[in-house]
C-alpha cells in the first residue's frame, strides 16, 4: 500500500487528506495515480481505451488488472512508467515542496522506457540450464525407503514434522504431518522428523 494521505489520516496520523496535487479530493492510489483531474489529458489521449476504466474501482489492484485485460505489454509498460513518474512527482510536491506545472509525465516514461528496453535487447544473458533433479532408483524387493524433514518457524515456538514412505516401486506406503508446540534447534528438530519416521 503506498502511504497516501488518505491512508495515513485512516491510520490517525494527523496530516490533511487531500491530494497534494490538485488538493480538491481525499487523496487514495486510484485518484493519485489515475483518477485526478490533473492526469485528464494523461487518460484522454495517451490511453484512451482506460478513459473510464477507473470509475466504480473501489480498489487500485482492481484497475490495475483491468488495464491488463485491455492494454498490450508495451501500452502496460508505457502505463506502469506513467503511474511511477505521477508518483515521483506526487512525492516531490509532498517531500520538497515543489510546484507542479504540466505533468508532462508520457514523454519522459516513453524515454525511460525505449532506453530501458534498449539496454535490455543489448544485454544477452547466458541461458540457465534446469539443476540436475535427481533420479529415483527403485529399491530392492522388500524394502522401503523413508523421506524426512522438519521445519522451525522463526519464532521457535512450533516444529512441524513430515514423512513420506515409499516401497520399491515408489508407491505412498505411508505419510504424516504433525505440528508440535516446542523450542528446537533445526538440527534436533530433523532427528525428531527421523524418529518419527521410523
Amino acid at each position: 500500500m503506498l502511504p497516501t494521505f488518505g491512508a495515513l489520516v485512516r491510520r490517525k496520523i494527523p496530516v490533511t487528506n487531500l491530494y497534494p496535487i490538485c488538493l480538491c479530493k481525499i487523496e487514495s492510489i486510484l485518484h493519485s495515480l489515475w483518477g485526478c483531474r490533473v492526469l485528464k489529458e494523461l487518460r484522454n489521449f495517451w490511453f484512451p481505451k482506460l478513459v473510464d476504466n477507473h470509475k466504480g474501482k473501489p480498489h487500485f489492484f482492481a484497475f490495475v488488472l483491468d488495464c491488463a485485460g485491455r492494454l498490450n505489454s508495451i501500452e502496460l509498460g508505457l502505463l506502469c512508467v506513467c503511474l511511477w513518474k505521477v508518483w515521483a512527482i506526487r512525492n516531490s510536491t509532498v517531500h520538497e515542496l515543489t510546484v507542479v506545472k504540466g505533468l508532462n509525465v508520457v514523454e519522459w516514461a516513453s524515454f525511460f522506457l525505449d532506453e530501458f528496453l534498449q539496454v535490455g535487447i543489448r544485454i544477452k544473458l547466458p541461458a540457465v540450464s534446469p539443476p540436475n533433479r535427481p533420479v529415483w532408483i527403485p529399491l530392492d524387493l522388500g524394502f522401503y525407503k523413508i523421506n524426512y524433514d522438519a521445519a522451525v518457524n522463526g519464532a521457535g515456538s512450533m516444529v512441524g514434522f513430515g514423512v513420506v514412505i515409499r516401497d520399491e516401486k515408489g508407491l505412498v506406503m505411508a505419510a504424516s504431518s504433525q505440528a508440535i508446540e516446542a523450542s528446537f534447534y533445526p538440527q534436533v528438530a530433523e532427528t525428531g522428523a527421523i524418529f518419527r519416521g521410523l
